[in-house]
């Protein structure tokens, strides 16, 4: 059962992977770097328990919503990234620390629901869901803060087009996934 759970979390973390690791290439102070560790721990944390606690009827109703949400915000704001670096920024827009997180654990409150009938306690396993995509987001975001000088002397341009750029192109290959 633990296998299985950990696999759960892995594949509820492998989006916020992607989308922390781009971030983690902006520039932005150690303070906002913890604040977006600490936005998506709280959100891939609580989400799977927040599934169990809603059960079938939440499912219901987020199903349609979970599939659009995460790469509509996701472009929204890879899209905002690129006009703020053809604004000469290079930092990640407030609404980010928002949209990003909450958006994105909308997997996990599936992942949660799921869980409840197989998992006993159901609490533990959700938690275990939640804490290993939460690890996968620092790990991104922590991981890339390192690579950023390297990034930087291999790409001189502005972080915010080509990190834009990349999460627009998340954003397609979700709806694409959630379409077939």
């Amino acid at each position: 059962m633990i296998g299985a759970t950990l696999t759960a979390g892995v594949l509820a973390g492998l989006d916020n992977l992607q989308v922390c690791s781009s971030l983690g290439l902006l520039r932005m102070t150690g303070r906002r770097r913890h604040c977006f560790a600490l936005a998506f721990t709280f959100c891939e944390t609580a989400a799977p328990l927040l599934g169990i606690l809603a059960g079938n009827a939440l499912l219901r109703m987020l199903a349609p919503v979970s599939r659009l949400a995460a790469p509509a915000v996701t472009i929204v704001c890879g899209i905002a990234l690129v006009l703020s670096a053809f604004r000469g920024e290079d930092t990640a827009p407030a609404g980010t620390l928002f949209g990003l997180p909450v958006s994105l654990s909308l997997d996990n409150v599936a992942a949660g629901m799921g869980i409840s009938p197989m998992a006993h306690p159901a609490w533990a396993a959700a938690l275990v869901v939640g804490a290993t995509s939460a690890a996968m987001s620092c790990a991104g975001l922590y991981g890339a803060a390192l690579l950023r000088p390297v990034f930087a002397r291999l790409a001189p341009v502005r972080a915010g087009f080509v990190v834009g750029g990349y999460l627009c192109l998340i954003s397609i290959r979700l709806l694409w996934k959630g379409a077939a």
